[in-house]
């Protein structure tokens, strides 16, 4: 005699709740028998079958689609409907990817903060990949960066500079723009791809450190601790210098966020 299990014993055997078993059967992907005192009862094909809707259920097939595959489909609409899975799943995992990697990159930041906050030191200078024409105004800046993410989802782990002219007063930045981090980049293995695709800040070393800010953007005051730093210890800068929002964070009741600050140095051949 075929062995038959009761719903609790199915339940323990495929890690689900009686709830769950119940909704399968309420949408007739499984039909178990009932016994004389009302028990469900469960072949063992039923559980191969409730296996197989499980699977189908966590890779996001709806509950239509599962019945059609178990129960309806011919084998060539059975291939197509997985084909079309598979290419919604490859999407599904690049973005996440994108998310992850957006976390990552937050977590390094947070991590500068913890070490660079007030600190000025010498750095490699990390490459920053160009993604958007260099704007006068913060505003156009934005609203590319805007378009752009509904363009493509690459452009949710990229994020502002901010350029300024150490020639002049550096109150403002001179130009704005979308960049995309090069340890990003190489996270998501698209560093070659950019190569040569778009331009790139790339110097050597650079003095770096991390302010707090009411806004977005660094305080005057931030970049002149720096330069003032780099005249210190005898440092030749460029005559420029970068800043980027990375996170925010609330201390005693306001909003601090925090900025990094790039200072490229000249270095002597």
């Amino acid at each position: 005699m075929e062995r038959e299990y009761r719903i609790g014993e199915v339940a323990r055997l495929l890690g689900v709740t009686q709830d769950t078993l119940r909704f399968y059967e309420e949408k007739d992907i499984i039909k178990p028998y009932k016994t004389e005192n009302g028990y469900r009862c469960y072949t063992a094909d039923d559980v191969w079958l409730l296996l197989d809707a499980i699977y189908y259920r966590k890779v996001n097939f709806s509950v239509n689609d599962v019945k059609n595959i178990l129960y309806h489909n011919s084998c060539d609409a059975m291939e197509r409907l997985i084909s079309e899975k598979i290419e919604e799943e490859k999407k599904s995992i690049k973005e996440h990817k994108y998310y992850l990697t957006k976390l990552e990159t937050s977590y390094f930041s947070c991590k500068n903060v913890k070490d660079y906050l007030n600190v000025c030191s010498v750095l490699p200078f990390q490459r920053f990949y160009i993604m958007s024409p260099k704007r006068k105004d913060k505003e156009t800046a934005r609203d590319d960066w805007f378009q752009m993410i509904q363009e493509k989802s690459l452009y949710e782990v990229s994020n502002i500079l901010e350029e300024y002219d150490l020639d002049s007063d550096y109150d403002m930045p001179v130009y704005f723009y979308l960049t995309l981090r090069g340890f990003t980049a190489r996270k998501m293995r698209m560093d070659k791809k950019l190569e040569g695709a778009v331009p790139y800040l790339d110097y050597k070393r650079c003095i770096f450190t991390v302010a707090e800010s009411d806004s977005r953007s660094p305080k005057k005051e931030s970049i002149a601790r720096a330069v003032d730093w780099a005249k210190e210890h005898r440092f030749k800068l460029v005559g420029k210098a970068y800043s980027q929002y990375t996170v925010n964070c609330n201390v005693d009741g306001r909003t601090v966020y925090y900025i990094e600050i790039y200072l490229p140095i000249v270095d002597e051949v």
